[in-house]
């Protein structure tokens, strides 16, 4: 556990044929499971950060399983479908939701300008349903490419400075 991390809500689970707890968390959601013939040893298979959580939903209509789907780590192209059969999942879908949207709140609450990247920005712009690739210079008009990570681009044509952190200020107040 992360310091300061607060367990919200641990339930007997399976996932991928195993039994084990689901756990729910201030910061991720977890699920291990204990493995072992002569020794028993908990294994944890998933560890998953709350701000990459994407969407939340039960399916199923005689055996209801909860089903999480997460931006794609850096390996994956598509988003994870994770399945998860519990004994009340619909219990786990407005509290994941409501976490999750509270730890991105805390994260964004807390980014220093010079901690705050681009790839921080991207993923809440893409939580929000927004891909954006191009934005026009605050000074001259310039388009300017969105770098893939860093908290700073350069415009090419005027040389001004733009901080990932500046720009996600100015798309916040546009939104409010």
């Amino acid at each position: 556990m992360v310091a300061n991390e607060k367990t919200i809500l641990t339930d007997a689970a399976n996932h991928k044929g195993k039994s084990g707890h689901l756990t729910l968390t201030d910061h991720r959601l977890l699920f291990e499971h204990v493995a072992g013939f002569f020794t028993k040893q908990t294994y944890s298979t998933l560890d998953l950060p709350l701000e990459r959580i994407l969407n939340v939903y039960v399916t199923g209509t005689f055996k209801k399983v909860l089903v999480v789907t997460a931006k794609p780590g850096p390996t994956g192209s598509f988003p994870p479908r994770l399945e998860f059969s519990l004994s009340n999942p619909e219990n786990w879908i407005k509290l994941i939701t409501t976490t999750s949207q509270q730890r991105v709140k805390e994260i964004e609450k807390n980014a220093n300008p010079h901690t705050f990247d681009f790839a921080a920005l991207k993923l809440c712009l893409e939580k929000g349903g927004v891909i954006l690739q191009t934005l026009k210079c605050p000074e001259c008009g310039g388009p300017i490419t969105l770098p893939a990570e860093g908290n700073q681009v350069n415009c090419q044509y005027c040389g001004k400075t733009i901080l990932a952190i500046d720009l996600f200020k100015r798309l916040s107040s546009l939104s409010s």
